[in-house]
C-alpha cells in the first residue's frame, strides 16, 4: 500500500511537470478544471506505462550486468587461459556466447538465466586458478624439503 501511494505521488509530480511544459498561453487558456482534468488525463497515461516502463528499466540492468559478466570472462580467458583446463575454458565460452546472443533480444528471463550460467561457469575458472596455485606452491615448497636433508654442497659429513 505504502508503494502504491508513493507511485501515485510521483506519477503526480510527473503529471505537474508535463503541464508546467505545455505553452503559456495554453495553460493561461485553461480553467482550473481543464487543468485538472489534463493532470488527471496524464497520470492515467503514466499508470498505464508504468509496468512497461519497469520492464524496460530492468532490461537495461540485466543487459549492464551481462555486458559486464562478458567482459570479465573474456578478460579471465585472456589473462589466464592457459592456466584453465580446456573443458572449462570451452564451457566458458559457450556460455559467453549463449549471453551476447540473447543481450540484445527482448527475452528477459532467458537473458537471466544465461548471465546466471555465465556467472557459475566463472567461478569454476576461480577455483582451477586456485587449484593450480595451490599445487604450483605444493611443487615449490616439495624441494626445499629434499634440500633440507642432504648436506649443502661442499661439506662433508661423517656417516
Amino acid at each position: 500500500a505504502e508503494n502504491a501511494v508513493s507511485d501515485k505521488m510521483i506519477l503526480r509530480d510527473v503529471a505537474l511537470k508535463a503541464l508546467e511544459v505545455l505553452p503559456d498561453v495554453t495553460r493561461e487558456l485553461m480553467s482550473p478544471a481543464q487543468k485538472i482534468s489534463e493532470i488527471k488525463r496524464m497520470q492515467k497515461e503514466a499508470e498505464l506505462h508504468a509496468v512497461e516502463d519497469k520492464k524496460k528499466h530492468e532490461m537495461v540492468e540485466i543487459r549492464n550486468v551481462a555486458e559486464s559478466l562478458v567482459y570479465t570472462a573474456e578478460k579471465a580467458l585472456k589473462d589466464n587461459g592457459d592456466k584453465v583446463p580446456a573443458d572449462i575454458k570451452k564451457d566458458v565460452e559457450e556460455k559467453i556466447a549463449e549471453v551476447k546472443k540473447l543481450k540484445d533480444g527482448d527475452d528477459l528471463d532467458a537473458l537471466k538465466k544465461a548471465t546466471e550460467a555465465l556467472s557459475e561457469h566463472m567461478q569454476k575458472i576461480g577455483e582451477a586458478m586456485a587449484k593450480e596455485a595451490s599445487t604450483h606452491e605444493e611443487a615449490k615448497a616439495a624441494p626445499e624439503d629434499d634440500k633440507k636433508d642432504t648436506p649443502p654442497e661442499g661439506k662433508v659429513h661423517d656417516v
